[in-house]
């Protein structure tokens, strides 16, 4: 005898408040010309750099006739820039193949955020947003850097994953720091520029930025340094096999820059480089002091 299960089944979809107001956005579906599409991409100011393979295969596809209407398709801001579908535009272009499309308007800055954000390749990453919502363009150097210097002041891991909240908050307290060390550090190796470097540094410089400029200097050159000088013994940590065959944290590195640019401050030697929680702690206390 069959059983018939009497368990109340939960619907698809349900009904729910929208969680941001959608007042002023409006979505149609219209055929999209390549006039029409180039048009567009002239008010293409603030989306990432072009994919040519991603154009490519959409040509191919156009051209093909296996061009798709789905709820994917273009989205332009209140302020007429163009916000999503750079890459659907162009092969349109390309193509020279009209194709039906769902056009979205209306959509503001803080939207920038949610569009293709999710982990995975082909989508906007934090330093995307960042460039697209605030005209702020940062190198990977620079993220890193950032995202360890904001997890240093808050945490002992930077593991976290960088975020655009996250890394758009970073910017604004640390941003001045770390323009100031880019320079610097940056025209090094991997090694010097590292966040597990970059990342104390820029807090550093909160309470002592000539200091934190010098020593970033000194790591850089490694010229006319005493021995056992403290920003040598970092810099030779850095080129040692430990250091840069992967087997130490960021976490690690970032520790020991601490104690090495604490001993440099404090004028003493540094014959060999420790780990120094305490050194950590007084100059992430000091940039909460001058940081409020």
């Amino acid at each position: 005898m069959e059983t018939i299960s009497t368990k109340t089944e939960k619907p698809l979809f349900t009904a729910y408040t929208p969680t941001t107001p959608a007042s002023s956005i409006r979505r149609t579906e219209m055929l999209v010309t390549p006039a029409l599409a180039a048009e567009w991409l002239k008010s293409n100011t603030r989306n990432r750099s072009i994919d040519l393979n991603a154009v490519n295969r959409l040509v191919e596809v156009i051209e093909s006739g296996g061009w798709r209407t789905t709820h994917q398709g273009i989205a332009i801001g209140s302020d007429g820039t163009l916000y999503d579908g750079q890459h659907r535009l162009r092969a349109i272009v390309r193509a020279n193949v009209p194709v039906m499309v769902v056009v979205t308007t209306g959509l503001v800055s803080d939207d920038l955020p949610a569009i293709d954000s999710n982990v995975g390749k082909g989508n906007r990453t934090p330093a995307d947003i960042m460039k697209m919502a605030r005209g702020i363009i940062l190198s990977k150097r620079a993220v890193a850097a950032l995202s360890c210097a904001a997890i240093l002041v808050n945490s002992d891991s930077t593991s976290r994953r960088v975020v655009y909240k996250m890394l758009d908050h970073s910017d604004t307290v640390h941003g001045e720091a770390m323009r100031a060390l880019y320079p610097i550090l940056v025209g090094s190796t991997i090694r010097i520029s590292s966040a597990g470097v970059f990342g104390p540094l820029i807090i550093a410089w909160a309470s002592n930025p000539t200091g934190a400029i010098e020593f970033a200097r000194m790591i850089q050159s490694g010229e006319n340094l005493p021995a056992h000088h403290p920003a040598l013994t970092l810099r030779n940590y850095l080129f040692s096999r430990v250091a840069t065959h992967g087997s130490v944290s960021r976490l690690d590195i970032a520790l020991r820059t601490f104690a090495a640019f604490d001993a440099y401050v404090r004028g003493d030697e540094l014959k060999q480089l420790k780990i120094n929680i305490g050194a950590r702690d007084r100059y992430v206390d000091a940039w909460h002091k001058a940081n409020g």
